[in-house]
């Protein structure tokens, strides 16, 4: 995950987003935020924003 981070922070970006329907609280212990929910098929799909910092390396 650090490695796309880093890549996202060099291209300029400063939020990713992601959509998953299992891991949503380990991506909060990354330190992602959940910002919406909705069904998705036969799943709950949550929608998950990070904020890159400037120092990738407050990542590990």
């Amino acid at each position: 995950m650090n490695a796309a981070l880093e890549k996202i922070q060099a291209m300029g970006c400063q939020e990713v987003f992601l959509w998953t329907d299992s891991r949503d609280k380990w991506y909060s212990r990354q330190g992602w935020n959940e910002i919406h929910r909705l069904p998705f098929e036969l799943v709950e799909a949550v929608v998950m924003k990070k904020t890159v910092e400037k120092n990738i390396d407050s990542l590990k």
